[in-house]
């Protein structure tokens, strides 16, 4: 047989019990931890006992910055929420921060039931930069949010900052989280930390419940009937 010999699989398996939640977005800890766990068991990274402690430290730090003890003028979550409030928003991120725009935007969808979506840097300008001319109410609906990064290319840096001139130019707000981590593992953590207290912070300004997903179950279950 020219198929390689069968082996036997393993997996990665956490006690439910430590996301009370019920819902995967609030357990990405658990997620991240056992994909990086899987591929430094394959040699395809390396994942030390340092790296994981600077990552657990930054997310302590930033979850003090983020939390309700926080007053909104130190708060960077806090002004995020409240000035996306009432608009469609638009994640903007460069490279590294890709798979953070997708999951900051899926955290404000679920989270705070709000419409909006997510672009990466350059992507965005081959397109979407022709399609904030119309319809005029654009201007009154839609905000954009960048998240900011000084480990950004130079290229991406310079890209941000254009797309920002020509928001200004054609009268789309926007406004944006300027990263502080200087490692990029580090600063993945950061940002999904700032982008899960910013959800919460718009459910909260929505007076929804941010761990209900009526919409979802409905459409599972009419699935399942369908089925």
């Amino acid at each position: 047989s020219l198929l390689p010999p069968r082996r036997i699989g393993q997996h990665y398996q956490f006690d439910t019990k430590y996301n009370p939640s019920a819902n995967p977005r609030l357990g990405l800890g658990f997620s991240i931890a056992g994909i990086l766990g899987m591929l430094s068991n394959l040699g395809l990274v390396e994942v030390s006992e340092e790296r994981i402690a600077n990552i657990v430290s930054k997310i302590e730090e930033v979850n003090k910055k983020f939390s309700l003890e926080t007053e909104v003028s130190q708060n960077p979550a806090k002004r995020a929420a409240e000035e996306m409030l009432g608009k469609i928003f638009t994640i903007v991120a460069g490279p590294y921060l890709a798979g953070n725009a997708h999951a900051f935007a899926n955290q404000i969808n679920e989270g705070a039931k709000v419409f909006g979506n997510y672009f990466i840097q350059s992507e965005l300008n081959h397109h979407l930069l022709e399609g904030i001319s119309n319809p005029p109410a654009l201007k009154e609906t839609v905000k954009f949010f960048n998240i900011e990064s000084d480990l950004y290319s130079e290229k991406t840096q310079l890209r941000m900052k254009l797309s920002n001139d020509l928001l200004d130019k054609n009268n789309i707000p926007h406004t944006s989280y300027q990263v502080q981590s200087q490692e990029k593992d580090v600063a993945a953590f950061e940002v999904l930390a700032f982008s899960s207290w910013s959800s919460y912070y718009m459910a909260i300004g929505y007076s929804v419940d941010p761990n209900l997903i009526p919409n979802v179950d409905y459409f599972k279950d009419q699935l399942k009937k369908h089925s």
